[in-house]
């Protein structure tokens, strides 16, 4: 969760920290869009196109539930609830057994159920789940090695260093099991600094993971090029 903090700009330090717990996450998340995009020139998958519109409205979402509101934690209901839905959708794609299939079904209608009961039902949109948010978060490390499984046991003499799919699932397995124990348990803290620090943490993994995918991207990208001169 975002921590807002007094922008004072007679404090660097301060200024940095506010930074790190509540600009770098919207920026981190418009470098995920860039680095999908760069994709599409050489693969026009409907799923890029997908999830470059998620990371871009997501980063404008998070930065309004910054600027704009006192409670942000909507955002993050909205955010996490769109993410799980389409992160199941995109590893349902990429799965090509009937099993990991089912898997993601299941699992992804369970996680879209559990949000709109939570916050639908519940009416709590302006609280903070931590347990809705980190079932979602196990559910995409699942996701992820069940992807990693597939790939180990249909290896095949193709590159792995022009998949980009591979790359974004091991950016998303980064993220999403280093985050994992900070979302459940960021709101169990009494102290404001101390969960401030948790956020910042969140955040730097979040930008460290969206750093990665960019630069494979750039680089499965320059190898496109080159191989279209």
């Amino acid at each position: 969760m975002a921590v807002v903090f007094n922008h004072s700009h007679s404090n660097k330090r301060c200024n940095l920290r506010s930074f790190l717990c509540n600009e770098l996450e919207p920026f981190a998340y418009l470098i995920y869009s860039l680095a999908v995009l760069l994709q599409l020139k050489h693969n026009k998958s409907f799923g890029y196109k997908v999830l470059s519109v998620f990371y871009t409205v997501s980063a404008v979402t998070l930065y309004i539930g910054i600027v704009f509101s006192d409670n942000n934690s909507w955002t993050y209901n909205i955010i996490f609830f769109v993410n799980i839905v389409l992160l199941s959708w995109y590893y349902f794609n990429l799965f090509n057994t009937k099993t990991k299939r089912t898997i993601t079904i299941v699992l992804g209608a369970l996680n879209a159920a559990i949000f709109i009961f939570i916050n639908v039902v519940q009416h709590k949109y302006n609280d903070y789940n931590a347990e809705v948010y980190g079932f979602s978060f196990i559910t995409i490390v699942l996701y992820s090695f069940l992807y990693l499984h597939q790939l180990l046991v249909g290896m095949k003499e193709e590159s792995l260093l022009r998949n980009f799919d591979f790359w974004l699932v091991c950016g998303f397995l980064f993220y999403f099991l280093g985050s994992f124990v900070i979302v459940l348990y960021y709101n169990h803290s009494n102290d404001y600094s101390g969960r401030g620090d948790m956020w910042l943490m969140h955040n730097i993994i979040l930008f460290i993971s969206s750093v990665f995918t960019l630069l494979v991207s750039l680089q499965i990208s320059k190898r496109n090029n080159l191989r279209h001169v």
